[in-house]
């Protein structure tokens, strides 16, 4: 809640959060908010050495793949099936 506080957004109107590749926020109303250099520090030091961008440890990974309105769901093994 913080972070959108600090960028001016109010969470209820966020229409898109986009984390991988092109970083923003687009909220209802078409306004884009593009934070990337202010988001570093909610980072989890996890994420400084992961390597694992595919989550092919995962169960089952999610994610966008330059897709536009679409979410790719792969299912990693047994487990996730």
């Amino acid at each position: 809640m913080n972070y959108f506080e600090e960028f001016g957004v109010n969470p209820s109107t966020v229409e898109k959060l986009n984390i991988k590749g092109k970083v923003f926020i687009k909220t209802k109303d078409g306004k884009i908010v593009k934070p990337l250099p202010q988001l570093h520090k909610y980072e989890r030091p996890a994420c400084l050495f992961c390597r694992d961008y595919s989550a092919e440890l995962a169960d089952i990974s999610v994610g966008g793949l330059a897709t536009e309105g679409w979410t790719i769901t792969v299912i990693q093994n047994k487990f996730g099936k």
